[in-house]
């Protein structure tokens, strides 16, 4: 009788650990760089309404280059003529030596700097889109992925 019991109480635990991983992995944020799914090793977190997601990956997607000193915690970040400065626990960053006051300041997680998507996306002139059914942002860096995609824009959820 014990052992059945066992096997019941063991058997019901994990039927309630898949449960939760399912549900977890429904409600975590995608992010498509036109159109295109990105897999990142640290998963975007929701922070403060805001979607965060780890700088170097996102930013050389986006075609910038990184430099990160580790004595201040500041990362730079640089394309074209678009100079970005951001550091770890600091709510305003720099664009092109003009202060922005961020939502959500960078956050280290996992050994990697997190940096708000829209914040940055924008600060290099880059459209940045919410799709409330998919949980997913959907950033926009060519004309061509503009047609046909199905944006949701300040209606529902808003996270970047």
């Amino acid at each position: 009788m014990k052992k059945i019991a066992a096997l019941l109480l063991i058997a019901a635990m994990l039927f309630c650990s898949q449960k939760i991983t399912v549900h977890a992995q429904e409600n975590s944020v995608k992010v498509y760089l036109d159109g295109v799914l990105i897999i990142f090793d640290v998963q975007p977190q929701i922070v403060n309404d805001r979607t965060m997601v780890p700088l170097r990956f996102i930013s050389e997607k986006l075609g910038a280059t990184v430099n990160w000193d580790d004595g201040t915690k500041t990362a730079t970040l640089v394309k074209s003529s678009d100079t970005i400065i951001v550091k770890i626990d600091s709510e305003t960053m720099l664009v092109n030596q003009s202060p922005v006051t961020l939502d959500t300041p960078p956050i280290i997680i996992d050994s990697r700097t997190l940096v708000p998507l829209r914040a940055i996306a924008e600060a290099f002139h880059i459209a940045v889109n919410w799709d409330n059914e998919k949980f997913a942002v959907n950033i926009v860096t060519s004309a061509e992925s503009l047609f046909g995609e199905k944006r949701v824009h300040k209606n529902g959820r808003k996270h970047y």
